[in-house]
């Protein structure tokens, strides 16, 4: 009887140590804006145009499609993912909620998006971006000093991803 106690009792501190190991990893951002950066463990110096951010119950991944460059005119593609296990992201629009800035201010034109795989709690797809304008409008130069992507409106959450002039190719 003691032995099966104690095993009962070694049983639940793995399961309640996993337990609590897995939230603290999941925990709730209560925040407004999610201020994203590099992917944790990677540096932008090394080419890793990833950047990632949480809040609210959704985990954000966006990347460039193509290395940015300066001569990408006024056309950019990112790869987006959203994963939650809280509820449904089916009703998250990325076109509508997105908004391109740089130092210039916001970016006019307008996104599309194209989705490759979407349920409730995973969606992958690229958004594209296309300025208005004749030729489109330049979202890299020397005056742009950087380019931010953001989603607003995610779960209550308007998240940004934000890329250094030092991380586009020259």
């Amino acid at each position: 009887m003691k032995r099966t106690i104690v095993v009962l009792v070694v049983i639940t501190g793995i399961l309640a140590s996993g337990y609590l190991r897995w939230t603290r990893s999941y925990s709730y951002r209560g925040t407004d804006t999610v201020q994203t950066e590099t992917a944790p463990g990677t540096s932008a110096k090394t080419g890793d145009l990833t950047r990632s951010g949480q809040g609210n119950g959704v985990w954000v991944t966006v990347a460039p499609v193509k290395p940015i460059s300066r001569d990408a005119g006024g056309e950019i593609d990112f790869a987006v993912s959203m994963v939650t296990h809280s509820g449904s992201l089916l009703d998250f629009n990325p076109a509508a909620a997105a908004t391109l800035e740089n130092a210039g201010g916001t970016v006019k034109g307008r996104f599309t998006w194209e989705e490759k795989q979407g349920n409730a709690h995973h969606r992958n797809g690229l958004l594209q971006f296309q300025a208005s304008g004749p030729g489109g409008q330049a979202l890299i130069s020397k005056a742009a000093g950087w380019l931010q992507l953001n989603l607003k409106g995610l779960r209550g959450t308007n998240m940004r991803f934000k890329w250094e002039a030092s991380d586009w190719s020259r």
